[in-house]
């Protein structure tokens, strides 16, 4: 066992491990940053037991996602603690994705705010690093749905503005969802059409060639003038 992690005695452990919070303690053994102990709240962010962790390094036991492929969330989390070793003091990672695997061994995604914290000996020397991670997961997601709701109005302003008749249909049959009111003004319909088949909803658009024309375009991807 790594003589560094022979300081802490059983009781500085449980003490430790009753923190509240989110913590982890590692060892300043890079790179493999091992994990000494860890609080409850630790374990329930990370959905992890307390087996799964001690005596593993960091890394080991959160590897980096496949979908990663550049490995830029370990490579972020590893210059954090780096630099908490290397400067003696704390360092907070700005908000940043670390995927984490579930039960079934599927990365779950994932968003923290997190602090690595440098603990010194007497003799000024860094031997353990306090991780303390924040699952801020809902709150990204929830800022993301709003912003993908901001873009859409706006993209719905622009489109029921422009000066051209525009319209979305969508499926196979060709439901209406979106048309400016220069389309239904061509059409001679009102917005009552919205949510409806564009064959039925303006009928007399069967038998020219019409449905033809958007299968081809559906079918081979390539667009039509």
């Amino acid at each position: 066992m790594d003589t560094r992690q022979e300081i802490l005695t059983a009781r500085e452990i449980e003490l430790f491990q009753a923190m509240p919070g989110n913590s982890a303690l590692l060892l300043a053994d890079a790179p493999s940053f091992t994990i000494a102990a860890v609080t409850e709240g630790y374990l329930e962010i990370a959905g992890r037991n307390r087996n799964d962790l001690i005596g593993k390094g960091l890394f080991a036991a959160f590897p980096n996602s496949p979908d990663d492929p550049e490995e830029t969330s370990e490579k972020r989390l590893r210059a954090s603690l780096e630099q908490a070793i290397t400067n003696k003091e704390p360092h907070r990672l700005p908000l940043h994705r670390y995927d984490i695997t579930t039960d079934d061994g599927s990365f779950d995604e994932r968003w923290w705010s997190a602090v690595n914290s440098p603990v010194l000996d007497g003799n000024g020397k860094v031997i353990y690093i306090i991780h303390s991670a924040e699952d801020v997961t809902h709150k990204v997601k929830a800022e993301q749905r709003e912003n993908r709701i901001h873009d859409l109005e706006e993209s719905h302003s622009l489109f029921m503005q422009a000066p051209v008749a525009i319209g979305i249909a969508k499926g196979s049959e060709y439901i209406i969802e979106l048309a400016n009111d220069s389309l239904l003004e061509v059409w001679g319909r009102s917005a009552d059409v919205i949510g409806k088949p564009l064959f039925d909803a303006i009928p007399e658009l069967n038998g020219q060639g019409y449905r033809e024309l958007l299968d081809q375009v559906c079918t081979t991807g390539e667009p039509f003038y």
